[in-house]
């Protein structure tokens, strides 16, 4: 059954996607509803970036939680834009990205700097913790660990 017959549309249809873990569906979905010119919701950003990322299409997991970075602050979310900037930091890094992963990293330690503790202070430490084992600095690196465990 098409969306047509169903009446749903293809944001409606992408979250349930999302919900049943059908990482294909979703992505094709809420990127249809992007396409559209549908406004997403932050979280809608962040499981197509989810769903790009499962799916093996890792410039639109980019693309998506660069948008769920600018909706966050857009609304005001700065916990949820913290979160965004991190986890962009902790993916372009590996890549071998590191100016694009440097500015994240920075973004993201601006915007939990004053903030209550969350997972945006976890992954900001973890990338710290990363850094420093590349730099072989082990005691930076634990003191990282320590303060991503608490």
């Amino acid at each position: 059954m098409c969306l047509a017959e169903t009446g749903e549309s293809a944001l409606e249809a992408g979250r349930a996607a999302i919900r049943r873990r059908d990482w294909r569906g979703a992505f094709d979905l809420l990127a249809a509803a992007a396409n559209e010119g549908v406004a997403l919701e932050p979280a809608d950003l962040e499981s197509l970036g989810e769903a790009a990322w499962i799916t093996g299409r890792y410039e639109e997991f980019f693309r998506a939680y660069e948008r769920a970075h600018a909706a966050h602050l857009e609304r005001g979310y700065s916990q949820g834009a913290a979160w965004a900037a991190a986890l962009l930091a902790s993916e372009y890094f590996p890549r071998g990205e590191l100016a694009l992963g440097a500015g994240w990293h920075q973004t993201a330690a601006r915007l939990i700097e004053g903030l209550p503790e969350g997972p945006a202070h976890a992954l900001h430490a973890w990338t710290n913790a990363n850094l420093a084992l590349i730099q072989r600095d082990l005691g930076s690196a634990l003191a990282h660990s320590t303060s991503m465990a608490e």
